[in-house]
C-alpha cells in the first residue's frame, strides 16, 4: 500500500472514530459518588518523619499501622513546582500493604480535606505510568524496525483499536446505549480499519475481512443462543452488582457486558486467522500451478487445522490467566468440582473460550473457500471480489 493511500484511508478511519465517540458518548450521566479529589504527580525529597499510628479504613477496627510524613516537589498542575507536605498510611496488619515510599519516588498525590477542613496531601500510588510508556515506546521502536512501514500500520492500527474501546464502547454503556448494537459496531469497524491498514493487497483484504465477519457473526448468535441454555443473569462478583446500579435510574444490562466481552475477545483471534489463511493462500495462487479451486481449499484447510490447536489453545490460556488469581481462590473454597464448574463467573469463562474456539472453527472454512474461490478466479473472480478490483495496491 502507497503512503497516499493509507494517509487516505487513516483519515477516514480517524473522522469515523470520531463521530462515533461523539454518538456513544451523548447524553452520558453523571456518575454518582465520583471521586472528585485533586490528583498531581509528584516526587519525593525526603523523609521527615515515621512513626507508628493507629489506622483504619473505615470499615475495620482501628489497628496499629505506620505513618510516614515527607516532603514532595509537585510535578503537575497549577501547584508545579511547589513544595508540600505528604503523608503515606501503610497499613501493615491489611490484605494490601504498600510498600514504604524513599527519596526520589515518583508518586501520585490526593488533596483531601477532613469534616473541620483541615486539608492534607495523601499518597495514593507510585506513578506505574512512566515505565508503562517506557515499554510500550520500546515495543513501538522494536515493530518499526522489524516490520518498517508495515510496523507503522500495526503500531497505528493498535492505537485505533484501544480507542476505539475507550473513546466508544466504554462511553457507550456508561451512557446507556443498546450494548448488544453498539459492540457489533465497535467490532466492524476494528476489522474493516485493521484490514484495509495492514493489508496491502485488495484480494487480500477482502477476502480476510469476509472470514473475519463471518466468525464474528458465530461469536455473535452462539452468545445469544447459549445464554437460552445457561439462565446467565451477568452477576459475576461484587464488581457486577455496583456496574448494575451505576447509573441512576437505568440498570445496565449485565449479560449484553458479557455479549460484548465475548465478542471483543474472539474477534482479535477470528482476525488473525482469517488473515493468516487469505495471505497464505494469496501467495500459494502466485506461485503454485494448480490454482483450482479444490487444490487451493485443500491446502486452506492444512494450514487452518495447523493454525487451530495453537490458536485454541490461546484463547484459552488467556481466558484462564487473566482471571487466575480469581480461579485459584474459588477453587480452594469449593468442596465440590460440579458446584465450581456450575459457578456463574466460570461458566463465562468456559463460555468465552468455547465459542471462541467454534468460531475460529468456522472461520477456517469459510475463508479458506472464500479465498479459493476469489484467487483461482471462479465465479469470475468472486463477482470481481465484489468492487471490480483484483490487482495490488502499489
Amino acid at each position: 500500500m502507497s503512503k497516499k493511500k493509507f494517509a487516505a484511508y487513516l483519515s477516514v478511519w480517524i473522522v469515523l472514530l470520531g463521530v462515533l465517540a461523539y454518538f456513544s458518548g451523548q447524553n452520558m450521566p453523571s456518575i454518582l459518588g465520583r471521586s472528585s479529589d485533586i490528583v498531581v504527580k509528584a516526587k519525593v525529597k525526603n523523609i521527615t518523619h515515621r512513626y507508628e499510628a493507629s489506622l483504619s479504613d473505615g470499615f475495620t477496627p482501628f489497628h496499629q499501622g505506620i505513618t510516614i510524613e515527607f516532603q514532595a516537589e509537585i510535578l503537575s498542575g497549577s501547584n508545579r513546582g511547589k513544595t508540600v507536605v505528604g503523608i503515606q498510611n501503610v497499613d501493615q496488619d491489611g490484605p494490601y500493604s504498600m510498600r514504604e515510599i524513599k527519596k526520589g519516588d515518583k508518586i501520585l498525590l490526593s488533596f483531601f480535606m477532613d469534616e473541620q477542613g483541615n486539608h492534607t496531601w495523601l499518597m495514593s500510588e507510585y506513578i506505574r505510568t512512566d515505565f508503562l510508556t517506557a515499554l510500550f515506546v520500546t515495543f513501538t521502536v522494536c515493530v518499526i524496525l522489524f516490520g518498517r512501514f508495515k510496523g507503522i500500520t500495526t503500531i497505528v492500527s493498535l492505537i485505533l483499536t484501544c480507542l476505539c474501546i475507550f473513546q466508544v464502547l466504554i462511553p457507550s454503556i456508561l451512557s446507556g446505549k443498546n450494548i448488544y448494537l453498539w459492540s457489533i459496531l465497535v467490532c466492524l469497524y476494528i476489522i474493516l480499519m485493521t484490514e484495509t491498514l495492514i493489508s496491502n493487497n485488495t484480494k487480500k483484504c477482502v477476502t480476510a475481512t469476509l472470514g473475519c465477519m463471518a466468525g464474528s457473526v458465530t461469536v455473535g448468535v452462539l452468545t445469544l443462543a447459549s445464554d437460552a441454555f445457561l439462565k446467565l443473569t451477568g452477576i459475576l462478583n461484587e464488581e457486577s452488582v455496583y456496574l448494575k446500579y451505576l447509573i441512576e435510574g437505568k440498570e445496565i444490562d449485565l449479560k449484553a457486558i458479557i455479549f460484548a466481552s465475548i465478542l471483543i475477545g474472539a474477534v482479535g483471534a477470528i482476525m488473525d486467522v482469517s488473515i493468516s489463511i487469505s495471505s497464505a493462500l494469496y501467495e500459494l495462487s502466485l506461485k503454485a500451478e494448480d490454482k483450482s479451486v479444490k487444490s487451493l481449499m485443500s491446502s486452506g484447510m492444512e494450514i487452518g487445522r495447523d493454525i487451530m490447536g495453537t490458536m485454541a489453545n490461546t484463547l484459552v490460556l488467556a481466558y484462564i490467566g487473566s482471571s487466575m488469581a480469581l480461579t485459584v481462590l474459588l477453587f480452594a473454597y469449593s468442596d465440590s468440582m460440579l458446584a465450581l464448574f456450575n459457578r456463574e463467573i466460570i461458566v463465562v469463562e468456559i463460555l468465552n473460550a468455547i465459542i471462541g474456539s467454534f468460531a475460529l472453527l468456522l472461520t477456517i472454512p469459510l475463508t479458506s473457500f472464500i479465498s479459493a474461490v476469489s484467487f483461482s478466479g471462479g465465479i469470475k473472480g468472486f463477482a470481481r471480489l465484489l468492487i471490480g478490483e483484483e490487482e495490488n495496491l502499489t
